[in-house]
């Protein structure tokens, strides 16, 4: 084991039952606490040591820990060969994990790939500092959302490459045509708003631009990953 990291396991009463918790901390006060009581029998079902794959899902998680500044719903994070879906209030509380997740038999290298590399561009545009803060549109955040902006043209010029667009349009073809038009329109505004300097509105049109991101990532998730389910495989 790592000794930068500490990992327990501990059990918790909550609402009458007990549930268990996976404390994972670094060396200092940063440590993360995981609900693991919904994917119990999804590890006894994959037939692998289940304390090694929560060792691995500690660590993932202390890797992204920047991710949890924000409440979220649904969050998939890679664990190994894996993905899990997760969800959170904030750093302070539990972590929820609600499934395991794996590729589908018949998806295209390719697909898992483009989805892959959204889903961390949107994870990356999601953690931006200034959408942490009181006052996220002060001109203290002006040179930050600069860079943002450079970094949501990025995603959306990724979107436009022909190999990935080409590849969309087969898989989400109604996903893609809207969202990529909102990204687009919605960027095209938040310039426009950065070159009069008005970041309140900056900020409005790359909420719109995020929200229309992760549309398209949500979509490829369903034709991307089923969950590890109890009985017979479902549709994520």
């Amino acid at each position: 084991m790592d000794s930068a990291l500490r990992l327990c396991l501990t059990r918790s009463a909550l609402q009458g039952g007990v549930t268990p918790y996976y404390v994972v901390s670094s060396r200092g006060d940063d440590s993360l606490i995981i609900d693991f009581s919904r994917i119990e029998v999804q590890i006894e079902r994959l037939g692998i040591d289940r304390d090694r794959f929560l060792s691995l899902l500690g660590r993932k998680l202390l890797v992204h820990r920047f991710v949890f500044n924000f409440p979220r719903e649904k969050t998939i994070l890679s664990v190994g060969p894996y993905f899990a879906e997760f969800s959170w209030t904030s750093r302070d509380d539990p972590i929820i994990c609600h499934s395991i997740l794996e590729l589908r038999e018949d998806v295209q290298e390719y697909t898992c790939v483009v989805w892959a590399t959204l889903l961390a561009k949107y994870n990356e545009l999601y953690a931006a500092r200034y959408r942490t803060s009181a006052e996220p549109a002060s001109p203290f955040h002006s040179r930050e959302i600069r860079s943002i902006l450079e970094d949501y043209n990025t995603a959306l010029g990724y979107l436009k490459l022909d190999r990935v667009s080409e590849h969309l349009r087969k898989i989400i073809p109604k996903q893609f045509k809207t969202s990529t038009s909102l990204v687009e329109a919605n960027l095209h505004e938040a310039q426009g708003a950065y070159a009069k300097e008005d970041l309140r509105n900056v900020i409005a049109y790359l909420e719109g631009a995020l929200t229309a991101i992760h549309d398209i990532v949500d979509a490829l998730s369903v034709a991307t990953v089923v969950s590890i389910s109890p009985g017979k495989n479902s549709k994520h």
